[in-house]
């Protein structure tokens, strides 16, 4: 039985709507300042390929030999492109930080 290679290229396909393989952020995660905030950051910041790897890592649990099986990509570029991601999202945190303390917390 071959295995179907999953594309992140259409990341609406794995974080737009409710009947798409990954589930998109809750209700509950999405009402609060915080909720909204992460959402900007990871749009704003990340590339299709890392929000699919991140949101499937740290949001689902699935381990990286799991994204690199279902993606059919070596395990090495899952943990490069999730390191990639997270220092996109730490740089997008800080200057937003910086925004938000310079307008005063606007």
């Amino acid at each position: 039985m071959a295995i179907k290679r999953i594309s992140y290229d259409r990341a609406e396909v794995y974080i737009g709507d409710e009947t798409t393989v990954i589930e998109p952020l809750s209700e509950t995660a999405d009402s609060g300042i915080d909720g909204r905030i992460l959402r900007q950051l990871l749009d704003d910041n990340l590339t299709n390929k890392q929000k699919c790897y991140i949101m499937l890592y740290y949001r689902d649990g699935l381990t990286m030999e799991e994204i690199a099986e279902r993606f059919g990509v070596a395990k090495s570029t899952v943990s490069r492109t999730i390191f990639r991601g997270r220092e996109r999202l730490f740089r997008g945190a800080q200057r937003t930080a910086l925004r938000r303390l310079l307008n005063n917390g606007k």
